[in-house]
């Protein structure tokens, strides 16, 4: 490669801010997306980067097995699995609950988490309806299902 003064750009995505600031600092922009001629390559998705073709002067913007710090799940499993190398702490008191749900154990944790929160949300309806003095019927089984949630919620946190 010759020393080149025109830098030139692959971009794919509808990005008009960057183009129109590569384009203002100079940059030629190479339309065609597969084409191996460029300084900088610019994509929606790490997929579109061939990382094993890149040549030394070449730059993306993305890394490649990045995704322990891109993803949501990387970065739950990241901390799930890691934080005890580090600290002491549970990583539960600082990153909001997630779920990787395609794993099975993560599925049933959503599943009755979302099972305890619809619950929750049905009786506070019930309370707020019954404190304006509203008459109010439900369906017993109903009422039952929802106290028999929360119950096992309540023993759950107890560790009984």
């Amino acid at each position: 490669r010759t020393k080149s003064v025109q830098k030139v750009f692959s971009m794919s995505g509808w990005y008009p801010s960057i183009r129109h600031e590569l384009q203002r600092r100079g940059w030629i922009e190479n339309e065609d997306r597969g084409s191996p001629y460029f300084d900088l390559k610019w994509t929606l998705s790490s997929t579109e980067v061939k990382y094993e073709k890149l040549k030394p002067w070449q730059k993306t913007n993305h890394y490649k097995r990045n995704s322990c710090l891109t993803t949501k799940t990387g970065l739950l499993h990241c901390i799930r699995n890691n934080m005890r190398f580090f600290t002491d702490i549970d990583g539960s008191t600082f990153f909001p609950r997630a779920y990787d749900l395609s794993k099975a154990t993560d599925m049933q944790d959503f599943l009755d988490d979302y099972r305890i929160l619809e619950a929750e949300i049905c009786l506070k309806d019930l309370l707020s309806i019954s404190q304006n003095k509203q008459q109010i019927f439900i369906n017993p089984g109903v009422l039952c299902i929802l106290l028999t949630v929360l119950r096992r919620r309540c023993r759950a946190l107890d560790g009984s």
